[in-house]
Parts: structure tokens; sequence; C-alpha cells
């Protein structure tokens, strides 16, 4: 008789928010603020509200993928800019 190995459900994927941001001006009008700072909130995972914040000197931009749970495939998930901190 042969062995069975019981299967289990397919994994969906996971929503993952990696924010895009396009600047008019010019690399050295960037670089003549220093480090920045841009916090956003990201509404629609299942826990709540997730605020996250990235960082950028000049071009170089440092962030970090958000990944949420949501109650379905349909949730709406939206970012709003909350603040913008440069020296």
């Amino acid at each position: 008789m042969a062995q069975t190995t019981p299967s289990l459900p397919p994994i969906s994927p996971l929503p993952v928010v990696e924010p895009t941001l396009t600047y008019k001006g010019t690399a050295d009008a960037m670089l003549s603020h220093g480090m920045c700072s841009l916090t956003y909130d990201i509404t629609g995972d299942e826990s709540g509200t997730v605020t996250d914040t990235l960082t950028f000197v000049g071009t170089n931009v440092t962030l970090h993928r958000s990944v949420l749970s949501t109650p379905s495939s349909k949730t709406k998930v939206s970012v709003k800019i909350v603040s913008l901190s440069c020296p």
C-alpha cells in the first residue's frame, strides 16, 4: 500500500507595501537638505494602522518593506504621509 502525504492548503501571498518616490528636482538640491525622514501610515492591516519611516540623503533611500495581513484579498490598502523632516 502506498503511503500518502497530506497536502497543505496553498499559501496566499501577503500584501507588501514598498513605497516608490519621485522627486521633481536635482540631486544637488536633495543633497543640500542632508538626511531627511518621511513617516507614513498604512491602513488595511488586520491589526490596525502600520506606521513606518524611511530616510534619505540625496537620492539614497533607506526603507523597509511592510508586510500586511488583510482580512480579504479585496481589502483596500492605502498610504498617507504623516510627516517629512529635514534639517
